[in-house]
């Protein structure tokens, strides 16, 4: 091949990389943007979810409560990757029962992911 021939080539490879850096650069927010949350969780309650963004397993509590592993059958072995407030008032939340080790607080009609690392054992509104 020529020496013209060199930098066509060279050139379509360097157009062909970089549609392939732009694609591959919008493909993930792509995916991101169109991500839907999955939280589900009745009007008046605070949920929990064992996984991120409202998925997995979920518990719901309409009211302060002491020890959430009384209402929740995995609520004292597995951390909670996710909460959904959907009641209007701010509900608070706690690493151990009776209101103790505060964590966090979740606005009214808001929620979201955590570390989770944790279980979350009471709550008060």
């Amino acid at each position: 091949m020529g020496r013209f021939g060199m930098r066509k080539l060279r050139g379509a490879l360097t157009v062909a990389g970089a549609v392939g850096l732009v694609l591959g650069a919008m493909a993930p927010m792509a995916a991101a943007s169109g991500r839907q949350a999955a939280y589900t969780c009745s009007a008046g309650y605070f949920c929990l979810y064992t996984g991120q963004d409202g998925s997995g397993s979920r518990c719901q509590f309409s009211e302060r409560t002491a020890d959430t592993a009384v209402y929740c059958s995995w609520g004292a072995t597995t951390n909670v990757r996710s909460v959904y407030n959907n009641s209007d008032y701010t509900v608070t939340f706690y690493k151990t029962v009776n209101f103790n080790n505060r964590v966090g607080s979740t606005a009214p009609h808001s929620g979201g992911n955590l570390t989770g690392t944790y279980q979350i054992r009471s709550l008060t509104w």
